[in-house]
């Protein structure tokens, strides 16, 4: 009984614990494989007025692409922005004409009358006449914009959110000079809520199934799209232009802004419009030597919810939330992609030769072929909609080029793009040959980190019919024959797309 009463009286006790000061452990310490290795940046462009000429690089075209969860993004440094919502356009765009596709703010300096466009990074573009000098940065999930006038600088950070389904814009404008100034802001986009070919091909009837309208509550604009189905899902896109007060107002339809008619902006909305947009008027006022900052948010949703709830929870500090979790995700996506210097800024110089390059068709003999027909293809499950890249494999030494196709596969799913990518294996044995054995079970093994349309195809020179490998040859937008394309960057390549 004495030894039982002595136990429960040493658990009763209070234990006396030693506090040692706290240090790491340095020998099990988790550290990040080649943390260095890879890298977030993309491209950049700069150029000074005083020096640019029509001739130099300040002509050449660079392209961006961002992505969130279910919207993604194409963003040149000439403004051109192409916004997509899972498989449908949020704005009028066409890959043959960039300058009329994009999502703009511009800014007026009733001063002087000067008027520049904040993400049009283009020295020799019309909205830049009075510019100094402008900047473009991209990484992978961020874009940044400067261009400077001589009375004022305007920085303009552009990223997707990865939380909403919204394009988020920093704007930071800072007065030079001494004297107050006092800047009319304009937002403009013209809402397409379309599939692509259906944007192109009738955009007029699209035009006619956009409504749009004003929350007054959330202050934001809001363009729904009415159904022609009872089973076809909603659709809204909406902006909203935060932290601009004075002289605030809004229009919907191009046409009064076109003619410059006295009615637009007076706060009376064109719920149907013919040619809808969704714009906003606002004023700052700078003090010499003053900064001042605002944001621009552009979004899609398939329910009214959706929009309160991100319009509601993008405030200001919200906003800055997003550029921060973009920040970290663009390190997390530069290793998953093994994104080394250079790699990105050669996957996208690809992309933009095959979203963006112009054909003749008209001295083309293949156009007025009618035998061709996209039906040949589909057989090997190739649609033909799609942008295609032909890559060839001429013999088993070459076959390692496949490696690299893979990484810009996943490179490109990653980025939201769609598109098909044709291997022709020019091998005698015409079924499970070497070289078709080695890059199907390369395939096999692949996998990427997101599934967008579009697939890698195996083909066999030896097995197409002379129409088939014609078509194919028609419909690629570019064509591969050495593993360089994807490990430098072809300068003069780069030159000859924008002439």
């Amino acid at each position: 009984g004495v030894k039982a009463s002595e136990i429960l009286l040493k658990e009763r006790e209070r234990v006396r614990v030693k506090i040692q000061k706290r240090t790491r452990d340095k020998e099990h310490e988790f550290k990040q494989k080649d943390v260095n290795k890879y890298t977030t940046y993309v491209s950049s462009t700069y150029a000074e007025k005083k020096y640019a000429t029509l001739n130099d690089a300040s002509t050449k075209m660079n392209i961006a692409f961002l992505r969130g969860s279910r919207v993604s993004s194409i963003v040149s440094n000439t403004g051109a922005t192409y916004l997509r919502y899972k498989d449908k356009m949020i704005n009028r765009q066409s890959y043959s004409n960039p300058d009329m596709t994009g999502n703009y703010i511009y800014l007026t300096d009733l001063s002087t009358g000067k008027t520049i466009s904040a993400s049009d990074c283009n020295i020799h573009s019309k909205f830049n006449r009075d510019t100094e000098s402008c900047k473009w940065i991209s990484s992978l999930n961020k874009i940044e914009c400067f261009v400077n006038t001589s009375e004022i600088e305007v920085t303009t950070d552009i990223c997707i959110s990865q939380e909403y389904n919204v394009e988020l814009r920093k704007v930071s404008v800072y007065n030079t000079t001494n004297e107050r100034r006092e800047i009319l802001v304009n937002t403009y986009i013209e809402p397409a809520m379309t599939d692509y070919m259906t944007n192109l091909v009738h955009p007029s009837f699209a035009n006619l199934q956009i409504e749009t309208y004003y929350d007054k509550e959330l202050d934001t604009l809001v363009a729904s799209k009415r159904k022609r189905a009872d089973d076809e899902s909603d659709l809204y896109v909406f902006t909203r232009l935060v932290n601009v007060s004075l002289d605030k107002d809004f229009e919907t339809e191009k046409k009064k802004l076109y003619d410059n008619d006295d009615e637009a902006y007076n706060g009376e909305l064109t719920r149907y419009p013919l040619w809808p947009v969704l714009s906003f008027r606002g004023k700052i006022i700078l003090d010499p030597y003053e900064r001042q900052e605002f944001y621009y948010i552009v979004g899609a949703s398939d329910t009214k919810y959706k929009i309160s709830n991100a319009v509601v929870n993008l405030n200001e500090k919200g906003i800055e939330d997003q550029f921060k979790l973009t920040a970290e995700l663009n390190s997390v996506i530069a290793r998953y992609l093994n994104l080394e210097p250079t790699k990105a800024e050669i996957y996208n110089n690809i992309l933009k030769e095959v979203l963006f390059t112009k054909k003749d068709l008209g001295e083309n003999e293949e156009f007025w072929n009618e035998s061709l027909n996209q039906s040949l293809l589909w057989k090997y499950s190739i649609s033909g909609d799609l942008p295609i890249i032909l890559v060839h494999i001429d013999n088993i030494k070459d076959a390692g080029i496949i490696s690299e196709v893979i990484r810009f596969m996943d490179y490109v799913k990653n980025r939201k793009i769609d598109l098909d990518i044709v291997v022709i294996i020019n091998e005698k044995i015409r079924e499970n040959g070497p070289v078709y054995t080695y890059v199907r079970q390369r395939l096999d093994r692949a996998v990427y980190m997101d599934y967008t349309k579009g697939n890698i195809y195996v083909l066999n020179l030896n097995s197409l019919s002379k129409q088939e490998y014609t078509l194919l040859s028609f419909l690629c937008r570019k064509d591969i024959k050495d593993i360089n394309d994807f490990l430098y960057v072809d300068k003069n390549q780069e030159k000859s797309l924008l002439n």
